[in-house]
């Protein structure tokens, strides 16, 4: 998990510049590469040598700071060494594009320099060859784990990319947008599991009396899973989990720490936990959980008519109770879990074991947002011995917060699909726009009732008068600038929305230093990236002149 927030905050360093207002000069690729996966090196030497001269304290900062060294380095190549101005992201239109793989090379820094910090920590850290070879390959394990989804959706979107049509369908049409993202996430829950252990360290459990003991539990448990594997962590994680949500695609993982400290009865326990976390269907809680809130978040805007900084704010408020409410209800599901395993073990002891020896002194009275203590668990389940009224209610609790759940899942979902429903004819209006299909659009308009958008209605007319060869963006930008010389400005503006509407970032660049003339605003970056032939005809009318004056 850690590996994909570093991912997405690596992402969100490469718009910096544009953030900023600056444009970094490009500096050599090769050099900046080297230079960040040679940066956590140099801070691991000086980790070593404040250790050896005791100061202990400056030493254990700069360990801390190794984890965000290549996030660090990210920002400063795409800052200061124009990192994301060297790497081609699609061109002149790269604005109307989805996203593809490109996007990798745009974080290679982070990546190299992450890789660099790996080994950097494994060898500061461990104290033999053989150590600093454990570490460092489960560590490059874990990160290539989380690269891997990352590459997965941007393959599919560069595929989607590639196809005007699919495109422009899916950003427009609510109801394809929805069905889409619905189709991807289903589609990713299927392939995470060999995706985990592709990359993991992964075997099957050898057959033995523990295996059959594990496959005996999950058979009186009634849960199916694909195979029982050992995660061969060399000695860095203790752990267990199910990836997977079908029984063909769903896989347990025991990891080699667990196996090792466990007896088998504890190690059944874990097991009983991770299944009643599966037969209480948790992972669906906390997934109609989380979209509840977005989408509510979503129409709450969208029914106000909300501006930017209004949906900002709803949005805000949206992730802050959720954030507080899955901290609540993920802390008693894990209690829930621990009933489960409780009940199909026929008594705690054997799980209270197990959490208090995976867990250690070290961090047997630590609280986090999911999970209560080790030492909360314990008692509760001390308590739950003595007092079984005490599992009925945690139980019965949780049943109505699902009930709740679910039901405004349920709502919300079927709120949105209304909307999708009802702007169906009018998103497939401004489909046929974009793909440049005014006749389509010019029935689809008459059919509608109440097609208010005046100013597209317009444009659709005018989109219907053209012929087949002046339908084109190339010719529409053309006919505009000849329309503009000959003093039709508002005949040259139109022909430059309809290029708008196909994408064409030169008819935005133009209309945009139109408005800029008409708000005073500084837009001398958008005349030097204009044609010469529009520069000269924009400064004909005057276009360009209080803004220099201004700038």
């Amino acid at each position: 998990m850690t590996y994909l927030l570093h991912i997405v905050v690596a992402l969100a360093t490469l718009p910096l510049p544009w953030l900023l207002g600056i444009d970094p000069e490009p500096r050599s690729i090769p050099l900046v590469l080297a230079s960040v996966a040679v940066l956590p090196y140099v801070l691991a030497r000086a980790v070593l040598l404040l250790s050896r001269s005791r100061r202990y304290r400056a030493a254990a900062f700069l360990d801390r700071l190794l984890g965000v060294v290549p996030l660090v380095a990210q920002a400063a190549a795409v800052v200061l060494c124009g990192w994301a101005s060297a790497i081609d992201f699609g061109g002149e239109d790269q604005w109307a594009t989805w996203p593809g793989l490109e996007l990798v090379v745009g974080i290679a820094p982070f990546l190299a320099s992450m890789v660099g910090a790996i080994d950097a920590r494994a060898r500061l850290h461990a104290s033999s060859p053989v150590g600093v070879r454990r570490a460092r390959s489960f560590q490059l394990r874990m990160l290539a784990s989380a690269v891997l989804p990352f590459v997965f959706y941007l393959g599919v979107s560069a595929l989607v990319g590639s196809n005007e049509v699919w495109r422009v369908h899916l950003e427009q049409v609510g109801l394809l947008s929805a069905a889409f993202t619905l189709f991807l996430l289903a589609l990713f829950v299927l392939v995470l599991p060999r995706m985990l252990t592709s990359t993991w360290d992964t075997v099957p459990i050898p057959d033995s009396g523990l295996r059959t003991y594990l496959r005996g539990l999950a058979d009186l448990a009634g849960f199916r899973c694909r195979e029982l594997l050992v995660w061969r962590t060399n000695g860095q994680m203790s752990n267990a989990a199910i990836v997977g949500f079908t029984p063909r695609t769903r896989v347990v993982l025991f990891s080699d720490v667990l196996l090792e400290s466990l007896d088998p009865l504890e190690i059944g326990a874990v097991f009983g936990h991770e299944m009643g976390h599966a037969r209480r269907r948790h992972a669906m809680v906390f997934g109609a959980h989380a979209v509840s809130f977005l989408l509510a978040a979503d129409l709450l805007s969208s029914a106000f008519g909300a501006g930017e900084s209004t949906s900002s704010i709803v949005t805000g408020v949206a992730l802050i109770a959720w954030f507080l409410s899955f901290g609540y209800l993920s802390r008693r599901v894990e209690l829930e879990a621990d009933l489960e395993s409780r009940d199909l073990l026929g008594g705690s002891e054997h799980i209270m074991r197990a959490l208090q020896t995976v867990t250690g002194a070290h961090a047997y009275r630590r609280t986090s947002w999911r999970h209560f203590s080790t030492e909360e668990r314990v008692r509760f389940l001390a308590r739950v011995d003595a007092q079984p009224e005490l599992a009925v209610r945690l139980r019965a609790r949780l049943r109505r917060w699902s009930r709740v759940i679910f039901v405004a899942f349920g709502l919300v979902i079927a709120a949105q699909l209304v909307t999708y429903a009802r702007a169906w004819n009018e998103d497939r209006v401004y489909v046929d726009m974009r793909l440049g299909r005014y006749d389509d659009a010019a029935e689809r308009v008459a059919s509608i009732d109440a097609f208010d958008d005046e100013s597209v209605e317009r444009l659709i007319s005018l989109g219907v008068s053209l012929g087949a060869d002046e339908r084109a963006p190339e010719a529409l930008e053309t006919r505009a600038l000849e329309l503009w010389n000959a003093g039709e400005v508002e005949r040259a503006a139109d022909r430059l929305r309809l290029s708008l509407w196909r994408g064409r970032s030169l008819a935005s660049d133009v209309l945009d230093a139109i408005d800029g003339r008409v708000r005073g605003e500084p837009l001398i970056d958008v005349e030097e990236r204009l044609p010469r032939a529009w520069q000269e005809a924009l400064e004909r009318e005057g276009v360009f002149d209080r803004v220099r004056r201004d700038a």
